[in-house]
């Protein structure tokens, strides 16, 4: 098993690494002036179980974990699992008021995309 850590929760993947005595791997992350985010991960190819540890907030923090999970697929991980500490969008759970999204399950269908768990 590998864990990547986003840039918002690099101690937490780094605990849970060393919790489970399996390989860490820092995602490198850049935030151009224009606020875009470039997400690397430094190997050639993943070939096993992919955890993926990264808060969804702010927004650009969920931008950078889809990006972490569409480099995992590419480097062929076996499966990706995400550790959310914190989930961004989680207050809107349900629609109070016609017109209102279910913002909460927007993201979970979003993050799900590439995602086993």
């Amino acid at each position: 098993m590998i864990v990547i850590g986003g840039s918002a929760s690099t101690d937490l993947a780094k605990g849970i690494a060393t919790e489970l005595e399996c390989e860490y791997i820092e995602a490198v992350t850049v935030r151009f002036p224009d606020g875009e985010c470039y997400t690397r991960v430094d190997r050639e190819a993943l070939e096993d179980d992919v955890v993926i540890v990264q808060n969804t907030y702010p927004d650009g923090n969920l931008v950078e974990m889809l990006l972490l999970e569409d480099v995992a697929k590419r480097l062929k991980a076996k499966t990706i699992t995400l550790v959310i500490p914190y989930f961004g969008y989680a207050r809107q759970d349900r629609v109070f008021r016609s017109g209102e999204p279910e913002s909460a399950k927007v993201m979970c269908e979003i993050l799900g995309m590439k995602a086993d768990r």
